[in-house]
């Protein structure tokens, strides 16, 4: 439940995200929701999430409400999931402009978020709208594909067999029926959209991408 209402806006982008079931308060925001869905270990996110009561330099009372908290899950048996995020989403323009507005409170929710374990960390669209996003929203599309239990197997023996191996490479060894090859290709981006194989996602997707088993 957030703890501040985000109101209704003529002026930005405003409105509840379907994938979440947050609601933004900004079209970076909302991109932002978003890019963090389609992170292979994705749990949950929670808007306007906690209010964060502190004094100032000067001796003031002030509150401060992040944007975003973002809870993670583990990719492995036995092995923990990273650190929740605290997040504050601004556009860089604006931090900027008004930096010595928010240093003081950036501050305080670095600290606050350390004693709970988590991160605290400022996004701008320089670290949002990127080609790894445009990289995860392609893959989401086939996150929850229904896709052939055989072929999954299949395909992660021989990349565990090869190590390091390319999605061309990969499916021509397998078959030269276009078909068969379009089957193969889906179940391909399913493992990678589902954090089963790994992919370098800060460059451009492509079936000449270096793909192996993730560790």
């Amino acid at each position: 439940m957030p703890v501040r209402k985000i109101p209704i806006s003529n002026r930005a982008v405003t409105g509840l995200h379907a994938g979440t079931g947050a609601r933004y308060e900004s079209s970076l925001e909302r991109d932002f929701f978003e890019c963090m869905m389609m992170e292979p270990d994705f749990d949950r996110l929670e808007a306007q999430p906690i209010k964060i009561k502190y004094r100032t330099s000067a001796n003031k009372s002030r509150r401060y409400t992040p944007d975003v908290l973002v809870h993670f899950k583990s990719l492995a048996a036995g092995k923990p999931p990273r650190r929740s995020i605290l997040c504050e989403v601004k556009y860089r323009e604006e931090l900027e402009n008004e930096f010595d507005k928010f240093r003081e409170r950036f501050l305080v929710a670095r600290r606050f978020a350390r004693e709970r374990g988590w991160i605290f960390k400022v996004v701008t669209e320089r670290r949002i709208r990127t080609i790894r996003f445009a990289n995860l929203k392609f893959l989401f599309r086939y996150k929850k594909r229904l896709v052939s239990q055989s072929d999954r197997e299949l395909l992660l023996e021989l990349i565990a067999t090869d190590k390091v191996v390319t999605p061309k490479i990969l499916i021509n060894s397998v078959s030269e029926s276009p078909m068969r090859q379009a089957e193969l290709i889906c179940c391909l981006w399913h493992l990678v959209a589902n954090g089963l194989i790994s992919v370098d996602l800060q460059s451009p997707l492509t079936m000449n991408s270096q793909i192996s088993l993730r560790k």
